[in-house]
């Protein structure tokens, strides 16, 4: 149960990776990330959960994209149902 807790208390980002480059879609798709059309609110962008966010930039930045969008997860929301 101790692992169960520790496991929800760590911070998760949602990267979303706005204004990347259509020709790394590929690669973005590769390393888990989904696609979010934009229509429930959410940005139109690739996106991935992470607990590091500093290196998920660094490497979408490597790529191409300059202005990602990242929220910081609560447990509650991590664990709600993710339309795609």
């Amino acid at each position: 149960f101790s692992v169960l807790l520790d496991s929800a208390r760590l911070t998760t980002f949602r990267i979303y990776a706005v204004g990347l480059p259509f020709d790394v879609k590929e690669q973005v798709k590769a390393r888990g990330y989904r696609w979010n059309g934009g229509r429930d609110g959410r940005p139109k962008a690739w996106w991935i959960d992470s607990n590091d966010d500093v290196d998920e930039v660094k490497i979408l930045s490597e790529l191409g994209c300059s202005s990602p969008v990242i929220k910081k997860l609560t447990a509650r929301e991590r664990y709600r149902p993710v339309d795609t």
